[in-house]
């Protein structure tokens, strides 16, 4: 996936949209997200909009990076969050959305009401 996030910035992507970000990846697609690309989509398994914050923190820590930095990398690539869950019938719903907000160096998730 690593591979896959540099060889599209190679191509000069305006946007760049990831399936699933699970890895050691999000360091790269978040820095991608940070020079000069106007937009992106991704996808991050969590159980709420708060609990993203933490996805992106294990994933980064993984990746050998710094609980500042992964926050830096956050406040400056991302500004909302959309919690999707598929109901029983197999439609998928939008549940919440949250904006990212930096608060003392921290990155932290303002719910917006829908």
């Amino acid at each position: 996936m690593r591979d896959l996030v540099k060889q599209t910035l190679r191509m000069r992507a305006d946007r760049l949209i990831i399936g699933e970000v699970r890895g050691i990846e999000v360091m790269d697609w978040l820095a991608a997200l940070n020079t000069g690309h106007k937009g992106g989509v991704g996808t991050i398994h969590a159980n709420s909009i708060y609990e993203v914050i933490n996805r992106f923190e294990s994933l980064g820590f993984s990746a050998g990076c710094s609980r500042e930095l992964i926050h830096s990398q956050i406040s400056t690539a991302l500004q909302y969050v959309i919690h999707v869950e598929k109901t029983k019938q197999g439609i998928r719903k939008i549940v919440e959305i949250g904006e990212f907000v930096k608060e003392n160096d921290q990155i932290e998730i303002k719910r917006i009401d829908v």
